[in-house]
């Protein structure tokens, strides 16, 4: 099993990091569908023929879905939805096995992991000591698991023989801990060759995920970005995979070759339009090149990707960072095109958005202590310029109430 579409509703939040993060820990591709958001999508038939399952927590999407294509589950837990795969021919006796066994690892770490997940990556330099121990603990302590498991099963890493998720996950949890590692001035916990000869021993099977592994350790680790990029090249034809592309036009980014990159990241969009940092990057080639009107589309899409999971008080630290610089670029595109009126409504949208930060519900539902996150994404995001151009705006139209809402800020 290499890919599974899921379609999920933004209500459905904690299941769908729980699933995202348990299927890319075994090393299955993870299409993500949400239904709440409306970009027009050409290419998701593709993908939805090429999924080894398609799997739904919404009850009339799924209806829908039954009608059209093979393979459709209602999602009701991780346990029973392995169960239904090997029953229904998904996956064979040994790779349920596999999956299992992993399962079982990680339900035992559950919010740990998610959690761990929600810290470990994509996150801004961490500042707080005791979090920084107790995500590099966590990391240890799962991995140690996995690779207790396959020493009593007499499994070794660098044989193709069996266990390939539970391989995986060995591997991208070293990838994800060395790359945590390195943001935060860390010594490495695993050297970077032993993940790469795991991977090139078991780059043929579970699709592209191994050779993507293995290159992005070369990407984001040791830094040779041909080799990379080669890799990359490798995974080009899959046909579902849109991270490929982002990941190459990020490549292409750090070279200033703009063209390449701007290439890349409508291939990626192509596939994935709901992928807000595809948007967003694309957004900044063109505000470079100044196309305001294809930049405002792109950061517009940003907001569209991400407004429902706001409202829902749902926002990641980086979702912030990305909703809030989508809307202070769109208000400066407007003021360079005379839009101010739209450039007033953009900012009192803005505020909204940064005054939601207080209601964030994402962090305590996996136990987090907020009134850390809440220092991070305040202290990431710069008001500045929102303030001046609110202040700005709000007195040329004599609204000073709100002048004074944004003097506050």
């Amino acid at each position: 099993m290499k890919l599974i579409t899921w379609i999920y509703s933004g209500s459905d939040i904690v299941d769908s990091l729980n699933i995202k993060s348990f299927f890319e820990l075994a090393g299955v591709y993870i299409h993500m569908i949400n239904t709440d958001i409306k970009i027009d999508n050409s290419n998701q038939d593709s993908v939805l023929t090429l999924s080894d399952a398609i799997v739904c927590t919404v009850d009339r999407v799924y209806d829908a879905v039954c009608k059209l294509y093979d393979k459709c589950f209602l999602y009701s837990s991780l346990p029973d939805l392995l169960d239904r795969f090997v029953k229904d021919s998904i996956v064979n006796e040994s790779e349920y096995d596999d999956l299992m066994v992993l399962y079982d690892i990680y339900n035992r770490h559950g919010e740990q992991y998610v959690k761990t997940i929600i810290f470990g990556r994509d996150y801004c330099r961490h500042r707080n000591q005791t979090y920084m121990e107790e995500i590099y603990k966590d990391y240890i302590d799962i991995s140690t698991d996995i690779l207790d498991l396959l020493k009593n099963k007499k499994v070794p890493l660098w044989d193709s023989d069996g266990y390939l998720h539970c391989k995986y996950a060995v591997a991208d949890i070293f990838y994800e801990m060395n790359l945590f590692c390195k943001k935060n001035g860390i010594n490495y916990y695993m050297d970077n060759d032993s993940i790469i000869n795991i991977c090139s021993h078991n780059e043929e099977y579970l699709g592209h995920s191994f050779i993507m592994l293995k290159a992005r350790v070369y990407d984001n680790l040791i830094e040779k970005p041909e080799t990379a990029f080669q890799l990359y090249n490798e995974c080009s034809n899959a046909g579902y995979n849109s991270k490929v592309f982002l990941y190459k036009a990020e490549m292409m980014d750090k070279m200033n070759n703009a063209d390449r990159a701007m290439d890349y990241y409508k291939k990626s969009l192509s596939i994935n339009p709901q992928c807000y940092k595809t948007w967003s990057k694309l957004g900044r080639n063109y505000l470079k090149c100044k196309s305001y009107t294809d930049a405002y589309i792109c950061y517009r899409n940003v907001v569209l990707n991400l407004q429902n999971k706001m409202a829902a008080g749902n926002l990641t630290i980086v979702d912030y960072d990305y909703m809030y610089n989508a809307y202070i670029n769109m208000i400066q595109i407007d003021i360079i095109l005379n839009n101010h009126i739209r450039a007033l409504e953009l900012c009192k949208r803005a505020l909204k958005m940064y005054r939601s930060i207080d209601s964030n519900k994402l962090y305590s539902k996996h136990k987090v202590n907020y009134s850390y996150v809440r220092e991070d994404i305040i202290s990431m995001l710069d008001t500045v310029v929102l303030k001046k151009h609110g202040i700005e705006l709000s007195s040329r139209y004599g609204l000073f109430d709100l002048c004074k809402e944004f003097s506050e800020l």
